[in-house]
């Protein structure tokens, strides 16, 4: 506009042509297309110049006015149409081709193909729009579980055993924790919960999921209901349970995007290598996980360690004197081989072969086993999620047995 204005003042001065092309630097071709526009407003050259730039380009014809859409018919129709397109698209198989034909067959006076997915893809751009979220330090914490099972090999079977991976994440910091569980149900998600606090040092003031069945024992929309077990935890850490809306996985993106990050720098950084229990699997978890918090952040001059000491970890509450345990109890016989059943797991827990026929408590964990005969402590052992196998220590077994395991080992 201030190339306009330069061109008026010279008109009004009686600048010549040649004066005017070096001075504004514009083409004498432009100027004189300029001066017919001047010309058929009517108005002299001097009145122009006191209009302000939106009235000057609306007198010169400079802004376009627009026809909305919703008076072109055929735009009216696609746009009903693309809620359903999006929704297609989504099935497997279904492309924007055969979307096209099945719309062109309907309507044919319609748009043709290349319009059509200009159009669908404008309406796509709008619709993943994303929004900036404001996170505050120690406010929120938002766990899930990744996709993809990591695996480490039975060292006495070789099978090969795959375990579901936990993710939480501080959303302010992006300081995150990642952990492998033998599997997902409610007592490992509270193990791991136990171990993310004790990770960061703190409790934050809430806590996030999706309505998965270990979370919520009845999804709603506006109050869900929490598992005994998970409120049993969170008022034991003075922490509040959130959940996000069914199928509404972006209520809690900051976890949906640490799962992404966790397959590029640890999944993919794992690959080549061969674990052969779950705790070798998660040190080696750890020491990526660790790694990548020294990472600074892109176009950023800190880390997510750095952020997370200077500015979160303090506002973090307490944690509690003792972690929230989760205790089982049940009663058992002693059978012939001087082992008892743990039927949750369907495993095998040797006791002194002495007490075999008698009947027994046992009482047990995420991480023990303890074994009880009339109030009396006689066995323990590191709880074993393998299904139909035996955890068995020589000392309990007869002396005969003793020799025999000598001689076979």
């Amino acid at each position: 506009m201030h190339k306009i204005r330069q061109i008026l003042l010279f008109l009004e001065r009686g600048v010549s042509q040649r004066a005017k092309e070096k001075e504004v630097r514009i083409t004498r071709k432009t100027i004189a297309l300029y001066l017919a526009k001047f010309l058929q407003t009517g108005i002299s050259f001097s009145e122009l110049l006191k209009q302000s730039d939106q009235q000057l380009e609306q007198l010169l014809g400079l802004i376009k006015t627009t026809v909305p859409e919703d008076t072109d018919p055929s735009k009216a129709h696609f746009g009903s149409l693309v809620d359903y397109f999006n929704k297609e698209l989504s099935r497997t198989g279904v492309t924007r081709l055969l979307l096209w034909e099945e719309y062109i067959k309907e309507y044919p006076s319609g748009f043709q193909y290349s319009r059509f997915c200009e159009l669908l893809q404008d309406q796509m751009r709008l619709n993943n729009a994303v929004m900036h979220f404001v996170h505050f330090p120690g406010k929120l914490l938002e766990v899930d579980f990744a996709g993809d099972v990591l695996h480490y090999v039975d060292p006495t079977t070789g099978e090969l055993i795959a375990c579901p991976v936990y993710v939480a994440v501080l959303p302010f910091s992006g300081y995150g924790y990642v952990e492998a569980l033998p599997d997902t149900r409610l007592p490992q998600v509270v193990k791991a919960l136990n171990h993310t606090l004790d990770y960061f040092g703190g409790v934050p003031l809430s806590v996030k999921s999706d309505n998965m069945r270990q979370w919520v024992s009845k999804s709603c929309k506006y109050e869900p209901t929490f598992t005994d077990m998970l409120e049993s935890w969170a008022n034991h850490n003075n922490i509040a349970l959130l959940a996000a809306r069914p199928y509404k996985p972006k209520d809690k993106p900051s976890v949906e995007n640490n799962v992404k990050i966790t397959y590029r720098r640890i999944y993919a950084a794992l690959r080549n290598q061969t674990f052969h229990s779950l705790s070798e699997l998660n040190a080696a978890i750890r020491y990526k996980l660790d790694q990548h918090h020294q990472i600074n952040f892109q176009k950023k001059i800190l880390s997510r360690q750095e952020l997370f000491d200077g500015q979160e970890k303090a506002l973090l509450q307490p944690p509690p004197d003792a972690a929230y345990n989760v205790n089982h109890y049940t009663r058992a016989k002693v059978q012939k081989h001087y082992h008892v059943l743990v039927g949750e797991d369907w495993h095998f827990y040797s006791v002194p072969y002495r007490y075999t026929g008698r009947d027994v408590r046992i009482t047990y964990c995420c991480d023990h086993v303890e074994i009880y005969h009339e109030g009396q402590w006689i066995a323990v052992h590191a709880r074993n999620y393998t299904s139909h196998a035996y955890t068995s220590i020589k000392e309990h077994m007869p002396e005969r047995h003793q020799a025999i395991a000598r001689q076979r080992g």
